[in-house]
């Protein structure tokens, strides 16, 4: 299908379209899927830019006045979001739980690394005292639970992105064995040092 940016007027007297619809005495009646995308109205198609990348379907029916018959023609076209848009809607995709730290967000027990993206602003945004808005965490006598929000900003749209993560700070002495699994949150850390092997 096609890629659509900008409202489209359909000109009939470009082809010799009009001339067989006076004839013929035919009308076109042009119906969307996604009419708060794509409106139409009369010989114009008015696009409204989705938040993200949409697929619209466009029909023609096409109306044989004296008879009242008509046949359809359907085409597939995808409507694209403007260009700041786009990149708030990658910054979104780019920035998960792998990039802010190796450890599992349920079980943290070092700072946070808040990863840049070009073209776009990020705010990071925490509601715990015990992890600052750079990522930087304190650990406690206890588990600690925290949210840490990216709020995603482009100069070119209005448009903006939040992107939340829960977190777990564990209490101090509290220690992960992530390769292994050996971890549940809720339950200490387990010491295998002098761990022995039966046969």
């Amino acid at each position: 299908g096609k890629n659509i940016t900008c409202d489209i007027t359909i000109d009939y007297s470009k082809t010799n379209a009009e001339n067989i619809m006076e004839d013929k005495n035919l009308s076109v009646e042009w119906i969307s899927s996604i009419v708060c995308v794509l409106s139409p109205s009369g010989n114009t198609i008015s696009v409204t830019k989705p938040e993200l990348d949409k697929n619209v379907t466009l029909t023609a029916k096409i109306i044989d006045n004296s008879t009242g018959n008509f046949i359809e023609e359907s085409f597939d076209v995808k409507v694209l979001c403007d260009e700041g848009t786009r990149e708030i809607n990658n910054a979104y995709n780019y920035i998960t739980a792998e990039k802010l730290t190796d450890e599992v967000l349920t079980a943290v027990t070092k700072d946070l690394v808040l990863p840049e993206v070009e073209g776009v602003n990020v705010k990071w945004i925490s509601n715990s005292p015990y992890l600052t808005n750079d990522g930087k965490i304190t650990r406690c006598d206890e588990d600690v639970n925290a949210i840490l929000t990216a709020v995603i900003t482009n100069d070119g749209t209005d448009f903006s992105a939040r992107k939340s993560f829960d977190i777990t700070i564990l209490a101090k002495g509290k220690r992960v064995f992530s390769a292994d699994n050996l971890y549940h949150p809720g339950k200490e850390g387990i010491d295998l040092s002098s761990a022995k092997v039966s046969n």
